[in-house]
């Protein structure tokens, strides 16, 4: 039987986690983290679930509805990619592959959260976990590509 590197992946069922299960799913053994399961916000649940896994990629995270902070969001979100870091750290999880945006920046909150995100990435970085901070684009369920409000 052949060996296939374990990888955990948060917000399995979510667009991009469903397209990287399915996608990875011949060369890798996926756990799929799903809210229901995994609660990544539970540090023991987490690192019990990622113990033996090579990678975590992590999807996971509250959305934020409305426009301006939202402390309880940004706490939530906070310890979700913590527990990540963290977990992955103290179980010796190789790489650690998180979703951030092109929308990080100073100019929104949900922009700060990804900073922030990323920020504790190069952190655990130097204390030797390969951290890689994807910032991804739109992404929707009709896979399609706009500009505004106007498709392309």
């Amino acid at each position: 039987m052949i060996h296939k590197p374990k990888i955990a992946i948060t917000g399995a069922n979510g667009i991009l986690g469903s397209i990287l299960c399915r996608g990875l799913g011949e060369r890798y053994s996926i756990t799929p983290m799903v809210s229901a399961d995994h609660d990544v916000r539970d540090y023991e649940t987490v690192r019990q679930t990622v113990a033996g896994h090579s990678a975590i990629i992590h999807l996971a995270r509250k959305s934020w509805h409305e426009k301006g902070l939202h402390q309880e969001t940004y706490q939530k979100n906070a310890e979700m990619f913590l527990n990540i870091y963290t977990a992955a750290a103290e179980m010796g999880v190789a790489r650690v592959i998180m979703a951030s945006s092109v929308h990080a920046g100073y100019d929104s909150a949900y922009g700060v959260e990804k900073i922030s995100m990323e920020v504790w990435g190069q952190w655990f970085a130097t204390q030797g976990l390969d951290v890689v901070c994807v910032r991804f684009g739109a992404i929707n369920r009709e896979n399609r590509a706009y500009v505004g409000e106007k498709e392309l």
